[in-house]
């Protein structure tokens, strides 16, 4: 006799919770059928509702994104609570190294001067091609001036020996180019 169970998970929420399939063979009474179906099936949904099941986080879909909170990279840093897992869109100067990927603008004066940044797995695929690019092709200790969308992370220690204590999980590139011309989005700027 064999069993089988798959657990589907849509977003947060169980879907589809499908266990079963137990084959009997043999000259078996009914009582023999309902004893063997309740003994092993029954732990067996426990164990495979138990060790398959794994939540993911919902992602943002393109829509979302279109629809992110312009910000001011200064704005994050003097306020970080107020975007604690928001979805964000930020200018500012992406820098690179061995094992360091964070962005910083110069115009700001606080005591943590860089947020580390880390990629979604599907970027890629919210990114136009030339700006991919771009990102990939960047030389190490040279910044970029650079637009991200993403989601702010405040509640841990990030990058390279856990140094910062901000996260920018990147899920879309809008913009790269030299940072010579680095100056605010047309909707941060002040009169």
């Amino acid at each position: 006799m064999g069993w089988w169970c798959s657990f589907r998970i849509a977003g947060n929420l169980p879907e589809c919770l499908t266990c079963g399939v137990l084959k009997v063979r043999g000259e078996y009474n009914e009582l023999v059928k309902r004893f063997v179906i309740t003994s092993l099936l029954g732990p067996s949904l426990l164990l495979c509702s138990s060790a398959r099941c794994q939540f993911r986080e919902v992602k943002p879909d393109s829509a979302d994104l279109t629809n992110a909170q312009t910000v001011a990279y200064c704005e994050i840093l003097n306020h970080p609570e107020a975007f604690k897992d928001k979805l964000i869109r930020v200018r500012a100067l992406y820098e690179t190294d061995f094992e360091v990927a964070a962005i910083t603008a110069p115009s700001c004066s606080t005591s943590i001067p860089m947020t580390s940044v880390e990629f979604e797995k599907d970027w890629e695929h919210r990114t136009r091609w030339r700006v991919r690019r771009a990102i990939g092709g960047q030389q190490w200790r040279v910044q970029m001036d650079v637009v991200f969308v993403g989601i702010f992370r405040t509640d841990g220690h990030y990058g390279q020996m856990d140094m910062n204590p901000f996260s920018l999980e990147i899920y879309k590139v809008e913009s790269i180019r030299p940072s010579g011309s680095f100056r605010p989005l047309p909707e941060q700027k002040s009169n």
